[in-house]
């Protein structure tokens, strides 16, 4: 895979969690959570692992190029105690949405996010294993890692 995919990689990867923030939220898909406590266990800042799709996508993620755009891309999510999520994109929080999780299902409330009607909210399926997150969205497994 050559370097121009990789860069269309990421920008798949920058809509996806877009999506999350302002997506479906009748996503039926369902993973479960190992959590004891998803509410706790989710609290902390979650970035989309681009480094392991680099890698099953067949790139070197230790190219310098390549090395240079998964640093500008950070992509992911800050969840806080008081349920409150950050959108984070190319490192800095772009929108703010509240949050609250319930079985295997997290819940997001985007109207607080510049630019999206009040009300929008989006219920997305994931899982818990260690230091990662998956979120299904729209039937497409994002895989997240703890910061």
């Amino acid at each position: 895979m050559n370097k121009k995919s990789l860069v269309l990689i990421l920008a798949l990867v920058l809509a996806l969690v877009s999506l999350t923030a302002c997506g479906n939220k009748n996503d039926a898909a369902s993973t479960g959570s190992t959590a004891a406590d998803p509410a706790k266990a989710i609290v902390g800042t979650w970035l989309v692992d681009i480094e392991g799709m680099a890698k099953a996508q067949g790139v070197d993620p230790t190219d310098e190029t390549v090395k240079t755009a998964l640093e500008a891309a950070q992509v992911g999510f800050e969840f806080t105690a008081d349920g409150k999520m950050n959108v984070i994109m190319g490192g800095t929080t772009t929108g703010t949405a509240d949050y609250k999780v319930a079985g295997d299902k997290i819940t997001m409330d985007a109207g607080a996010m510049s630019g999206v009607a009040t009300g929008t909210s989006a219920e997305y399926a994931y899982k818990l294993d260690g230091n990662k997150l998956t979120l299904t969205i729209e039937g497409v497994e994002v895989v997240l890692v703890k910061k």
